[in-house]
C-alpha cells in the first residue's frame, strides 16, 4: 500500500479552497495480485473518465481535489453506485485549503472519513458537510463518537439514492473463530491457532458467494463460552466455523472443524484432519485445503446466494433458474431437454434478465460439447444469447466470459478471447468461470505457467458442487498440457466420479491413460467419447483443438492415436 507521500493528487489550478475525495478499493483477505491490480485499474479508469481534464498519474489510493464540493460529491456517488457490487471501495470527502497542494493532514482526514464509513456509503467530515449547498436534503447518518479519532464523520449511504438494497448484504455471512488448540507448549499452540484462523479466513474469503468477517473483528470474541453466540448476535453471522485440536510435540496438529448454521442445533458440516505444522507454514497443508473446499461446498449446497442472481419478479423465477442449471449439469439428453424448456419459459417470464440469456448461452455451449447440438449451430445461438444478456446488463460477467470461450470455439485470434475474458474479470474479479476460461485460453496459447495461475484462482473460488466437475476437467487439461500426467489423471478421474459422461473429460481421460501406458483403459474411454462424438477423428482434432499450434498438441495427438482414434 503506498504511503501518504505516494498519493496521487488531481488539482485544479488557481483555486484556493475546495474539497478532497479519497478513494481506495476494499482489498479482501489474501486476494490474488491479479485481482488487486484489476480493482486498482477499474478505479483509475473510472476517475479518468469522470474527470477527464484533470492531470493524472498512476498511483493509488487516489486523492482527487476540486473547487466545488457539491460537484465532487456527485461524482463520488455516481462512481460508487457503479462500483458497489463488483469493486467495493472506501470513499471519503474532506475540506482542502489549497487544491493544488493538499496537506498531509487533509489527506489523512479524508482517508479517516472513508475508513469509518461502511462500504456502500461515502464518508463526509462534518466540516465538509457544512459546506454543501443543500445538506438538509441528504440522508446523512451520524457515525457517532470515536474515542480514538476526534474527527466527526457522517455517512451518506447509497440506498436512499438507488432505491435498491445492496446485493452484497444479501450474501451469507461467515465468522471464522480462532480454534482452541492445546499442547505442551502453550505459546506454540497459540501461534498455530492464529495461523489456522488466518488460513481459514483467507481461503474462504476468496468465495464470491460469502462474506467472511475480518479477523480484526473476530479476535475480539475472547470469551470462548460465548464466542459462538456473540458471532451470531453481535457480528450478524449466518454461519460460524470453529475448531478444537491438539498440537503434539512432533509438530502434528489433530484438528476438529465444524460449521454451525444460525438457528440449527446440529452442525452443518464437520471434519477431523491431521496437519503438520511445517506443511502449514510452507503453505502446502493439503488436508486443510481439502477441508476448506468441503466446508465451502456444504455452505453452498445449503443455499444459493441471492446476491449472484437478479431481482426476480417472484421466487418461482429464482427456483426455475436453479432447476435449469442443475438439470443441465446432469448431462443426459432428457435432462438437457428439460433444462432447455425451463430456460425458454424463463425467457418469456423475464426477458430483461441478463442471467437468463447467459445461462441459455451456456446451455448451447454444453449441448455442443456433449454432442447434443451441432457445433456451428450451437455457437451461433450462444453468440446471440450473450449479446442479449449484455444488452440487458452491460456488466454481466458470465456473458462476457462465455463470449471469450465462444471466441475459442470459433477459432478467432487469441487476442479476441483474451479481451473478452479480461472484460469479464474487470466486471467481476471473482467470477470463477472467467478465471477457468482464462486458464483454457492460456493453455491454447502455450502460456502454461499463466494457465496454471489462473486455474488456481478458479479452483480457489470454489464453485457450487454441481459445477465442480467442469473445473476439475479443465484442471486435468492444464496439467496434461504442462506434462504433469499423474496430476492431470487425478483431476480427470475426480471429474469422472462426479459426471462420468462429460465428453471433454473423456477426451482428457483418454490422453492421460495413454500417456501413462494404460492403453487398454485409454481405448475404453475413447470408445465412450466416440459414442458422444461419433464423427471424431484425428483430422477433426487438428481442425478443432484450440491449441493445435502448441507443443503439447503433438503429445495429445500421439496419445489419441495410441488409444485407437482413426485418422479420418
Amino acid at each position: 500500500m503506498p504511503e501518504a507521500s505516494d498519493v496521487s493528487v488531481l488539482t485544479s489550478a488557481d483555486v484556493q479552497t475546495g474539497a478532497l475525495l479519497w478513494v481506495c478499493p476494499e482489498l479482501g483477505h489474501d486476494l490474488p495480485p491479479v485481482q488487486i491490480e484489476q480493482r486498482w485499474r477499474r478505479i483509475a479508469d473510472a476517475l479518468k473518465e469522470a474527470l477527464p481534464d484533470a492531470p493524472w498519474r498512476q498511483a493509488l489510493p487516489a486523492a482527487v481535489s476540486a473547487p466545488d464540493a457539491d460537484a465532487l460529491l456527485s461524482v463520488a456517488r455516481r462512481l460508487l453506485m457503479g462500483w458497489q457490487v463488483h469493486t467495493p471501495v472506501h470513499m471519503g470527502l474532506h475540506l482542502v485549503r489549497d487544491t493544488e497542494n493538499p496537506q498531509a493532514s487533509e489527506l489523512q482526514a479524508a482517508e479517516r472519513a472513508a475508513r469509518r464509513a461502511p462500504l456502500g456509503a461515502v464518508g463526509l467530515s462534518a466540516d465538509l458537510a457544512d459546506r454543501l449547498s443543500r445538506t438538509w436534503e441528504l440522508p446523512l447518518v451520524d457515525l457517532g463518537h470515536d474515542a480514538s479519532d476526534p474527527l466527526k464523520v457522517l455517512a451518506l449511504p447509497l440506498e436512499g439514492a438507488s432505491g435498491q438494497p445492496d446485493p452484497v448484504a444479501l450474501r451469507d455471512v461467515l465468522v471464522v473463530l480462532r480454534p482452541q488448540i492445546g499442547g505442551n507448549d502453550p505459546a506454540r499452540a497459540a501461534a498455530c491457532a492464529d495461523l489456522i484462523a488466518d488460513t481459514l479466513t483467507g481461503s474462504l474469503a476468496r468465495s464470491a458467494l460469502l462474506r467472511v468477517v475480518a479477523r480484526e473483528s473476530t479476535s475480539r470474541l475472547t470469551d470462548s463460552a460465548r464466542a459462538v453466540q456473540d458471532a451470531f448476535t453481535l457480528l450478524g453471522a449466518s454461519h460460524v466455523m470453529l475448531g478444537k485440536g491438539h498440537l503434539g510435540d512432533s509438530g502434528t496438529l489433530l484438528l476438529n472443524l465444524e460449521v454451525l448454521a444460525k438457528g440449527q442445533s446440529r452442525a452443518l458440516w464437520s471434519d477431523r484432519i491431521s496437519v503438520r505444522l511445517d506443511d502449514l507454514l510452507a503453505g502446502s497443508a493439503d488436508g486443510l485445503m481439502r477441508a476448506i473446499a468441503d466446508a465451502h461446498a456444504a455452505l453452498m449446497s445449503e443455499t444459493l446466494s441471492v446476491a449472484q442472481l437478479p431481482a426476480w419478479q417472484s421466487l418461482e423465477d429464482h427456483q426455475l433458474l436453479i432447476g435449469a442449471s442443475q438439470l443441465m449439469h446432469r448431462l443426459s439428453p432428457a435432462s438437457f431437454e428439460r433444462s432447455r424448456l425451463l430456460l425458454e419459459g424463463l425467457r418469456e417470464r423475464a426477458p430483461n434478465q441478463a442471467l437468463v440469456h447467459a445461462w441459455t448461452a451456456k446451455w448451447h455451449v454444453m449441448a455442443a460439447l456433449q454432442g447434443l447440438q451441432r457445433r456451428r449451430e450451437a455457437v451461433a445461438e450462444a453468440v446471440i444469447c450473450c449479446q442479449r444478456a449484455l444488452e440487458a446488463d452491460p456488466y454481466c460477467a458470465m456473458a462476457m466470459a462465455l463470449q471469450g470461450y465462444l471466441h475459442i470455439m470459433e477459432g478467432h485470434p487469441p487476442s479476441e478471447a483474451r479481451a473478452a475474458l479480461a472484460r469479464a474479470l474487470d466486471a467481476n474479479p471473482s467470477d470463477a468461470f472467467a478465471w477457468l476460461f482464462s486458464a483454457l485460453q492460456a493453455t491454447f496459447d502455450d502460456r502454461l505457467d499463466e494457465a496454471h495461475d489462473s486455474l488456481k484462482v478458479a479452483l480457489a473460488l470454489s464453485p457450487l458442487d454441481p459445477w465442480r466437475y467442469l473445473f476439475d476437467a479443465v484442471a486435468a487439461h492444464v496439467h496434461l498440457a504442462r506434462g504433469d500426467i499423474p496430476q492431470g489423471l487425478a483431476f480427470a478421474e475426480r471429474s469422472a466420479r462426479q459426471r462420468a459422461r462429460h465428453a471433454p473429460n473423456l477426451f482428457y481421460l483418454t490422453i492421460a491413460h495413454a500417456r501413462s501406458g494404460n492403453l487398454h483403459v485409454a481405448h475404453e474411454h475413447l470408445l465412450q467419447l466416440r459414442e458422444l462424438w461419433p464423427q471424431y477423428n484425428l483430422k477433426l482434432f487438428w481442425d478443432t483443438y484450440g491449441g493445435r499450434k502448441t507443443a503439447h498438441a503433438t503429445d495429445f495427438a500421439w496419445a489419441l492415436t495410441a488409444a485407437g482414434l482413426p485418422e479420418r
